[in-house]
C-alpha cells in the first residue's frame, strides 16, 4: 500500500520570510587574549507561491541587507556580507490549504561586530 503524506499546511500570507541566527564565533583575537570582534552568522528563508514570487522576496531581502551596515545597539558593526544563496526550490514538506506546493530559498549572511 502506497501512502503519501500531504505535508504541513501553511496558512500564512505569502510571501513571507523567516530569520535564523547564531551566537557567532569570536575572531580577531589579540595577543593579550582579548577578543575584539565576533562574526555573527544568520540565515533568511523566504517562502512564496511560486518560483518567481519566491525569488522576488529573496531579492528584496538581499537588497535590504547585503552591503549595508546594520545598527546593533552597543556594538560597532561592519557591512553585512552574503555568504551563500541556495537555489529556490519546491518545499516537499509544506503545502497551501488547497494542496498546492510552496517554494523557498535560503540566503546565509555574516556580520562582524565589536565586543
Amino acid at each position: 500500500m502506497d501512502t503519501k503524506t500531504e505535508g504541513n499546511v501553511v496558512t500564512y500570507d505569502l510571501p513571507y520570510a523567516i530569520y535564523y541566527s547564531s551566537v557567532g564565533d569570536d575572531d580577531n583575537r589579540r595577543l593579550s587574549g582579548r577578543k575584539g570582534r565576533r562574526s555573527v552568522f544568520f540565515s533568511i528563508t523566504y517562502v512564496g507561491l511560486d518560483r518567481n514570487q519566491t525569488k522576488w522576496a529573496g531579492e528584496i531581502i538581499r537588497n535590504a541587507l547585503q552591503g549595508h551596515r546594520l545598527t546593533i545597539p552597543g556594538h560597532r558593526s561592519w557591512l553585512c556580507d552574503l555568504l551563500e544563496s541556495q537555489r529556490v526550490r519546491r518545499d516537499d514538506e509544506a503545502v497551501r490549504p488547497d494542496g498546492s506546493p510552496l517554494f523557498y530559498g535560503v540566503d546565509n549572511y555574516a556580520i562582524s561586530i565589536t565586543l
